[in-house]
């Protein structure tokens, strides 16, 4: 039996890639995130009700690391991180720092370090009425952006423009009930990257540039192409360097990481980092056009092995790949959905997703999970992948039922 290590919350692909790296795993998860068919995959697996509290979860680890110890600790799924962090340290296991976690999951403490170590200086504060808002856009201006501090999947999000639009932007955030506390950034305006990076010893390598695509009201991703091949191609080596600098002072030292960014006139500035792979299949996509297996790589490293020298100084993207996302304009309820075979026969396409099966009420493009359906497509070049991508989405198409009129209607995604 290989290394025993600790998993910290769900992913369970990222921990067959373990197993099959010859991991023995103990798993601790929420109860009611355990499925029963994966049972196999671990040499133990414990249950955590959801209202357990951190010491609870450290009480729990450290048992059974003083009956059977553990070689290493792993967690793959960002919002279990801070859990894997302080147990970690807990029992001596080797992982990023609490506070490390802690930068990148609550945007307040990242603006700060960032500022003091000089690497971005975008202006945000912490609000809780209208009036703080208000004063905030008066003192920087409009157009300014309402988020939540530790938020995800573009949930809660809104672009204020002017006064009149402020409530409106504040009932948006409070039907995301995060509860976490609410915050308010200049508007960045330029063109938007995520930064693909894998980081050892504190040697970052970037992976890759991802060119992204968002609706502008609530900067939802309704696309991304790789490898970035436009216009801002000579600004790469200051986006490399400002997202390096980044992750150093945020204390990064290890792990894959995604940093969404702007290039705006100033250069670049920072949106969000996360200490994980990028969502949205970008991990796929820069397989399909590299080779380099991303989820490989993140599994070596929490096996303890060194992956940096896997790693090209300049991967090779032998081809370009993209990714387009569609939701029904019409609202209503999912009576069928028609087109998928076509899709996925259209040239380039490597992967259909429907993300929104028969019965779910479709509501409009509000966040990441209200996206009904993706393709992922390669090309020659990114226009073309994208191409692609879009061509087959368009053959998909729902067959929507109005809830107030019952009138069925088709419309593509």
């Amino acid at each position: 039996m290989g290394k025993h290590i600790l998993v910290i919350g769900g992913f369970s692909i990222m921990h067959k890639r373990l197993k099959k790296l010859g991991a023995k795993m103990t798993l601790i998860n929420v109860s009611t995130e355990i499925k029963s068919n994966e049972n196999s995959t671990y040499h133990r697996v414990i249950g955590v009700p959801k209202d357990k509290s951190m010491n609870e979860w450290l009480e729990i680890a450290t048992f059974f690391h003083n009956i059977d110890p553990f070689d290493g600790i792993a967690c793959f799924h960002e919002m279990d991180q801070e859990k894997a962090a302080y147990i970690a340290q807990e029992l001596q296991l080797f992982y990023l720092e609490p506070k490390v976690i802690e930068r990148t999951r609550n945007k307040i403490l990242m603006r700060s370090v960032l500022r003091e170590y000089g690497v971005d200086k975008t202006k945000n504060a912490i609000v809780n009425t209208t009036d703080e808002i208000s004063s905030f856009a008066e003192m920087h201006g409009y157009p300014i952006i309402l988020k939540p501090v530790d938020g995800w999947g573009s949930i809660g999000v809104a672009k204020i423009e002017n006064a009149e639009e402020l409530e409106h932007a504040l009932g948006w955030y409070q039907t995301a009930d995060f509860g976490s506390g609410m915050i308010v950034e200049e508007y960045l305006a330029g063109k938007e990257f995520s930064v693909e990076a894998f980081s050892e010893n504190g040697i970052h390598k970037i992976m890759c540039i991802t060119e992204k695509f968002k609706e502008e009201q609530h900067f939802v991703e309704v696309g991304h192409r790789l490898p970035y091949q436009g216009v801002y191609s000579d600004y790469e080596r200051s986006i490399h360097e400002f997202v390096q600098h980044a992750l150093t002072s945020i204390g990064i030292t290890h792990g894959p990481s995604h940093t969404e960014i702007i290039l705006t006139i100033d250069g670049p500035k920072i949106i969000e980092t996360h200490t994980r792979l990028g969502g949205d299949y970008i991990p796929e996509l820069i397989d399909m056009a590299s080779g380099i297996d991303l989820l490989d790589l993140w599994a070596k490293q929490a096996m303890g092995e060194s992956i940096i020298n896997e790693i090209p100084q300049t991967p090779n993207m032998k081809k370009s790949a993209a990714i387009w996302y569609g939701t029904p304009s019409k609202a209503g309820l999912v009576k069928e959905i028609i087109g998928e075979e076509e899709a996925q026969s259209t040239a380039g396409v490597a992967r259909v997703e429907i993300l929104q099966k028969q019965g779910n009420k479709i509501t409009g493009m509000k966040d990441s999970f209200s996206r009904a359906a993706c393709v992922l497509a390669t090309g020659e070049n990114t226009d073309l992948a994208m191409s692609n991508a879009q061509l087959a989405l368009s053959k998909i198409q729902f067959v929507i039922e109005d809830e107030q009129s019952e009138e069925v209607i088709v419309c593509s995604s």
